[in-house]
């Protein structure tokens, strides 16, 4: 029985899968072109297939890139080699491995102890998922980087987690402190053979860093993220400026620094960044939780609108960050200009089917999340360690918030909505465990509630948590 439900599991991701990654069997471009992540990914893989190295350039010099860690560019480049130059090839590859993305979280969610029933439903629950099948057809790293992200958990032996935790902070530079997330699910004679793992996958790279810009970084993405989307919009608020006008402004000072100094750009962007926050540091911290909050966005419009159109900001003529002009907006509390910007900049150029397309797949988003707040409350174990790949994933990009930022925890978040799920099936199947005998629900009955609801078992297993 259980080897047919997980038959169904990855025939539905499949499906679901293929459905959304329809439009690139007629425009393959649309995988790539709209999205400049994705175009960026793409040239440095074509830059390593036609010996250029790890460079974003398009011509000579072929610059050595440091913005991107080498994995996801090298997963392109690799399908591209075998199978040609055709971006539906890597759309077909992410497919192949999201669909069996669920079971990989499957197994973890056994491996760290859940019961499963829950582990079933929230597997299938991210097989439905409309963020990670709509992230699937295009090229970007949230595929493979949610894959290997539960593959470190799906296994037990700390040295194998720590080196699959390292190739997921080489896909995305974000997972830098992974081994902190997994040392929870290890006892302290465990945790060194766990970080010696992850350092043995990331050290060729932080050493090819070292040799070619003098710097120990995984990745400089972060300079620039702290520059651009967190100081930029501190300093717009404050000063009633607009947003790329800072960002340009900010730009040419560090540039203007670096040069007089002799100091590495992305050096001087940190400090100009954090010199920024810490003048104004009230503002920032309002601005970071817009932001945070705006990881919540259902779906990711943006995204959506160019996947639609199959056109990118520039060839629409819209703004890039908006998410963090609308925070500023809302900081002001000008709600009617925030709306005004969602309509201009995003929802016009949709059309009926894309605005329906939306209006759907926001609404299952959006119950999934209402749900797995609830679950919150009701989930007792892991729940600690759960919040905490949550919150790490969601509170570190700062006010740059995004749905696809969500996107690595959204079967850690489907944990919770599973939770939540279960529990009001137990209240229809057996009713009378919201009241049990002898006790009445008080200040503390519903903690009394929930725990006895995630520790009742009935024939077959059936209602456990």
């Amino acid at each position: 029985m259980i080897r047919i439900k997980i038959l169904i599991l990855v025939v539905l991701a499949l499906l679901l899968r293929i459905t959304f990654a329809l439009p690139v069997v007629i425009d393959p471009d649309r995988s790539v072109e709209p999205i400049p992540d994705a175009r960026g990914y793409l040239l440095i893989a074509k830059n390593l297939l036609n010996g250029h190295g790890f460079s974003m350039s398009e011509s000579h010099p072929y610059e050595p890139d440091y913005l991107r860690t080498p994995l996801y560019p090298l997963f392109i480049a690799t399908i591209r080699k075998i199978f040609g130059q055709n971006p539906c090839y890597v759309v077909i590859i992410q497919i192949i491995i999201s669909a069996f993305t669920p079971l990989i979280f499957l197994r973890s969610l056994k491996i760290i102890g859940f019961e499963e029933n829950l582990s079933l439903i929230a597997a299938y629950l991210v097989a439905v998922s409309p963020l990670l099948s709509f992230l699937t057809a295009l090229l970007l790293t949230e595929t493979l980087f949610i894959a290997l992200l539960f593959g470190s958990l799906a296994c037990k032996k700390p040295l194998v987690r720590g080196l699959i935790m390292g190739m997921v902070a080489l896909v995305r530079p974000i997972a830098i402190f992974g081994p902190i997330l997994l040392a929870p699910f290890h006892k302290l004679k465990e945790l060194p053979k766990l970080v010696c793992g992850f350092v043995i996958v990331i050290t060729p790279w932080v050493a090819r860093n070292i040799l070619t810009s003098g710097k120990a970084k995984l990745s400089t993405i972060d300079d620039v993220h702290l520059l651009f989307y967190h100081a930029a919009p501190v300093i717009a608020e404050a000063e009633g400026r607009d947003l790329y006008e800072v960002q340009d402004s900010l730009s040419n000072l560090a540039t203007k620094e670096a040069e007089d100094h002799g100091e590495p750009l992305f050096a001087v962007y940190r400090r100009v960044a954090i010199r920024s926050i810490l003048s104004r540091p009230h503002r920032y911290l309002k601005l970071l939780i817009i932001g945070s909050l705006a990881n919540l966005i259902p779906f990711p419009l943006g995204h959506w609108t160019s996947y639609v159109t199959g056109q990118g900001t520039e060839e629409l003529g819209i703004r890039k960050a908006l998410v963090e002009e609308i925070a500023i907006t809302i900081s002001r509390l000008q709600i009617y200009k925030a709306f005004r910007l969602l309509w201009d900049q995003r929802l016009r150029f949709l059309g009926l089917s894309g605005m329906i397309g939306l209006i759907l797949l926001s609404s299952i988003e959006l119950t999934f999340i209402l749900l797995a707040i609830a679950g919150i409350f009701i989930l007792k174990k892991r729940r600690p360690i759960l919040l905490l790949w949550i919150l790490y994933f969601l509170l570190l990009p700062g006010p740059y918030g995004h749905p696809r930022l969500r996107a690595p925890v959204e079967p850690l978040i489907l944990i919770f909505t599973t939770a939540t799920i279960l529990f009001f099936l137990q209240k229809v199947r057996r009713p009378n465990l919201w009241k049990p005998r002898g006790e009445t629900l008080g200040p503390g009955g519903h903690q009394n509630l929930s725990h006895q609801i995630c520790h009742t078992s009935s024939k077959g297993g059936r209602g456990r948590i």
